[in-house]
């Protein structure tokens, strides 16, 4: 009798231990999708029923229905009514054997970027849950639709795939058992408190660039900012360019939104193939790239470092090099959103805007404490010098010259233009070390001098 007893408890223990190691679950007759706005709101929900369980009859599904432009935590519920059993809780229990991906229309979602992972394991997803080994499960993810003027609604397919022992960081939809693929309708229904679809991307308060000298040197940054967002203040220079003759920089661009706290630089590059970034030059100003920029052209040269999947430039990362003796001028970049109309021939007057900037761009000496062969022939005084500075140039043709002065960081401070050698107003700098450079069309003179009080 204790003999049966031990085989019952030991048969009863090796059933539920089967239950608990990741067997295919049975007769799943019910799947429900819940949506909860992270900012607060009704909760919706959308499911599938198959009273059958694994019976001939197919899912019966009702719509999703979402509000535009909001961020969701999705979590499923997995059923099976017929044998009385929470499937959800066995997932969670052998989550080191259950992945769930996910498929979706590119138009009605915003993020994660793309159309899910079903066909690509390591395109996006927002997963909010993992198993013990660090991978993911997917009863819990999280969501943002589109704007509704964009989005065209479309399927929303779940997938759950059971692959005890084998998986991993890059298992895919094709390995394993399949337990379900159920896709739902999913409509993105427009919300009248909800920002207009031009300026629903995002909000940009921040735009910095920082330009890299390839070989080493100084950084140097260039930023604009609008600390009202959306309200009336455009967004505003506040330090322009100024960059090293005959350098090579890399430059990269990064966006911020203060007001919310979110990264926008990461959702550009999250959703690379909605965005493109153009720009425009005073020619001249480069030697690399030729010319004066793309925003006239598509094809005119840009050096971009970033491509989306694609293999479409994105603008958040490129390569620029200097003119020798190069002019001073303007420096322009144009961000565009272009879902679902970016393309090879896409030009800057497709989609929304969302920045448009332009930096005065100046010169700074490559070296100042190496000047140039001309230096004897110009003569500055009175030197030290108070509040205006004099100069003569040996051998001059009196062409007009172009005139600036620099510190000894080589930061530019003035720039003029000047017929005939009157005397310069320097009143307006502090005390210190600077330097004058008097520049025609073929040659350069540089000559220190002392500023006092």
């Amino acid at each position: 009798m204790l003999l049966k007893l031990n085989q019952l408890i030991f048969g009863l223990l090796l059933l539920n231990s089967t239950i608990l190691i990741g067997q295919d679950l049975n007769n799943i007759t019910d799947v429900s999708l819940t949506f909860t706005p992270d900012g607060g709101g009704t909760a919706i929900t959308a499911t599938a029923v198959d009273p059958d369980g694994d019976g001939p009859m197919p899912f019966q599904t009702t719509d999703i229905n979402l509000l535009e432009s909001t961020v969701y935590t999705l979590s499923i519920d997995v059923q099976n009514s017929i044998d009385n059993e929470n499937s959800t809780s066995i997932i969670n229990q052998n989550g080191d054997d259950f992945l769930f991906f996910f498929g979706f229309e590119d138009e009605a979602i915003t993020s994660p970027a793309g159309d899910g992972n079903i066909d690509n394991r390591t395109d996006p997803m927002n997963y909010d849950d993992e198993d013990a080994n660090g991978l993911p499960i997917g009863l819990n993810t999280s969501w943002e639709t589109e704007c509704a003027e964009v989005s065209s609604g479309g399927n929303f397919t779940v997938l759950l795939k059971n692959q005890e022992g084998i998986k991993t960081a890059t298992s895919s939809s094709a390995m394993g058992t399949t337990e379900f693929d159920i896709s739902w309708n999913i409509n993105i229904n427009e919300d009248p408190n909800a920002p207009p679809c031009e300026n629903e991307e995002e909000i940009i308060t921040d735009v910095t660039l920082t330009f890299t000298p390839v070989d080493g040197g100084n950084v140097f940054t260039a930023a604009a900012q609008d600390p009202d967002g959306p309200g009336p203040f455009p967004l505003q220079i506040i330090s322009n360019i100024q960059l090293l003759e005959s350098t090579e920089y890399e430059m990269s661009i990064t966006l911020f939104n203060s007001i919310e706290g979110e990264d926008v630089t990461q959702e550009i590059m999250e959703e690379d193939d909605e965005h493109m970034i153009f720009f425009e030059w005073t020619e001249d100003i480069f030697a690399s790239p030729e010319g004066n920029g793309n925003t006239d052209n598509r094809n005119d040269p840009v050096n971009y470092n970033d491509f989306d999947f694609n293999d479409l430039p994105v603008g958040l990362s490129t390569n620029w090099t200097t003119n020798e003796a190069m002019s001073d001028g303007t420096f322009r970049i144009v961000l565009k959103h272009q879902p679902d109309i970016k393309s090879e021939t896409s030009t800057v007057n497709d989609g929304g805007t969302d920045v448009d900037l332009t930096w005065n761009l100046s010169t700074l000496l490559t070296s100042l404490s190496n000047p140039s062969l001309y230096n004897d022939e110009l003569n500055v005084f009175p030197n030290p010098v108070n509040n205006e500075l004099s100069w003569t140039l040996e051998n001059d043709n009196q062409a007009t010259k172009d005139i600036f002065i620099f510190d000894q960081f080589g930061r530019l401070l003035l720039n003029a233009e000047q017929q005939e050698k009157s005397p310069i107003d320097v009143d307006f700098l502090q005390s210190g070390i600077y330097y004058l450079e008097i520049r025609s069309s073929e040659k350069s003179w540089i000559q220190r001098f002392v500023k006092t009080n």
